[in-house]
């Protein structure tokens, strides 16, 4: 079913991602990858009724994308078909489970922008989020302006000038939870976002609000496969509880219960190995 001229609430999806999809190399296996694009198909499967903005090649591997994310219970109809090809990341998996990311060839993401209509869209919507975006002001406050609570990732860019009032800004930290993070987490409340969530990886996670400081260990006993997507499941699982009115505590419980079983298997979420060929990791 299309979209509606003008979204609504009940209508087609209630929560949208928007920003980067990819295709993830192992060089062994290719997998649906991207933050934004994650995080709708981590509301799918929590039983969200999400949508993905964003953009794919017109190639074999953009249709894998728009047919793995479709398949999932995501919205893909704003997915734009853009004559790059399709953004890939090409991983390695360590013996402890943790990947590297060896290379990156971003080409799609580049020349995306949400439209005018995109935006009319998610202004319908009850929670947005955004990743990677080359220009997130536009889109953050136009939904400041409607009153949609908006998410972003700002990955490990924790000095980055907030695009508008957020609802929660997550940053990535290569250090575990403590007074540094913290006081990193506090500037961007002072910057003007309600609250700022650091994911520390297996150490855990800190996030800070207006009410004060929580700090969570990570899932013990967690039989690590591939962490890629962990962070992702986690701001999905967060966003979700944050929605429906849950206490912060309570919300990072739920997205680090999401984070640990996104472990426990080889790509960002359960999906097949997708039928592409390999490409060489650009010199």
């Amino acid at each position: 079913m299309p979209y509606p001229e003008s979204a609504r609430h009940d209508a087609c999806a209630t929560m949208a991602s928007v920003g980067d999809c990819c295709i993830d190399d192992y060089g062994d296996g290719r997998y649906i990858g991207g933050n934004a694009a994650n995080v709708a198909v981590g509301w799918a499967l929590a039983g969200e009724r999400s949508a993905y903005f964003g953009a794919a090649g017109d190639d074999a591997a953009g249709e894998a994308i728009r047919t793995g994310l479709a398949a999932a219970g995501v919205r893909t109809e704003r997915m734009v078909r853009g004559t790059e090809p399709t953004d890939r990341t090409w991983l390695r998996l360590m013996g402890d489970g943790d990947r590297v990311i060896e290379a990156e060839e971003l080409r799609s993401l580049r020349g995306y922008r949400p439209s005018a209509a995109d935006v009319e869209l998610l202004a319908g919507m009850r929670w947005v989020h955004g990743a990677a975006l080359a220009d997130p002001e536009v889109l953050a406050r136009a939904m400041a302006a409607h009153g949609v609570p908006m998410s972003y990732d700002f990955a490990t860019d924790v000095e980055a000038e907030l695009p508008a009032p957020l609802a929660v800004a997550f940053y990535s930290f290569a250090e575990a939870p403590g007074p540094p993070v913290t006081r990193r987490l506090a500037a961007a409340i002072e910057r003007g976002t309600s609250v700022a969530v650091g994911l520390c990886g297996a150490a855990g996670s800190v996030a800070v609000a207006g009410d004060g400081v929580v700090e969570l260990a990570a899932a013990a006993d967690v039989a690590v496969v591939d962490t890629c997507g962990a962070g992702d499941s986690y701001i999905a699982a967060f966003t979700a509880a944050r929605l429906a009115g849950a206490p912060l505590e309570r919300c990072m419980r739920s997205a680090t219960a999401a984070a640990a079983r996104t472990c426990a298997h080889r790509g960002a979420w359960r999906q097949a190995p997708l039928p592409l060929e390999p490409i060489e990791i650009p010199s």
